[in-house]
């Protein structure tokens, strides 16, 4: 079940943590999306998820929550050069380096 589908079956989809390499195309059409996190992902999958929140505000959707998390500070700082995150507000969007997660 594609998540456009599962948004319409449950009537809100809240909450995404990605677990996966990718985004879903359409993702940022959800106008019930609330919080969006990723962990550890590559710059323009990061990139996208600020686009998504900027796509959602534009549709109204001031709750949806962002958060980016780094393994490393030159991937913070590498993003931080290519996206302007300071015209988001505190509790819209969130970055940190959390560093390297070894099982």
């Amino acid at each position: 079940m594609g998540l456009a589908a599962l948004s319409k079956k449950t009537g809100e989809l809240q909450e995404i943590v990605v677990v996966i390499s990718i985004f879903i195309a359409g993702m940022g059409e959800m106008q019930t999306l609330r919080y969006l996190r990723l962990d550890y992902f590559c710059e323009s999958a990061t990139i996208s998820s600020t686009e998504i929140l900027e796509k959602q505000l534009s549709f109204g959707n001031e709750d949806l929550q962002v958060a980016v998390y780094f393994s490393k500070t030159e991937e913070e700082e590498s993003f931080r050069e290519k996206v302007e995150v300071e015209r988001f507000t505190g509790k819209n969007f969130e970055q940190s380096v959390l560093g390297c997660i070894i099982s």
